[in-house]
């Protein structure tokens, strides 16, 4: 009905609201980005539920992102298992 009687107002009222949604993706994104820093081997879980987040929504919205706190993550962990191992050996020797 809008866009029938008022395409304009109809069409304006569609472009602020692609830009709102990107103005709002880019600060999610933002704030995703910086608690993946501050967080610094934190889990993908974590970071997403201090974002505020869903967990699909980060990986159909920010693949990339997704992958390098995971990729983190296991990099983390798999360094305190190294640590941990090393400290067992000592221990035990």
């Amino acid at each position: 009905m809008l866009t029938s009687y008022f395409p304009d107002l109809c069409r304006r009222l569609l472009d602020a609201r692609r830009a709102w949604k990107v103005q709002e993706r880019n600060a999610i994104r933002r704030t995703v980005e910086a608690l993946a820093m501050a967080m610094k081997g934190a889990s993908v879980r974590y970071i997403y539920r201090a974002a505020g987040v869903k967990q699909m929504f980060l990986f159909t919205n920010f693949p990339v992102l997704y992958k390098q706190i995971a990729s983190n993550y296991l990099a983390y962990r798999d360094a305190l298992r190294q640590q941990r191992r090393a400290g067992l050996c000592i221990d035990v020797r």
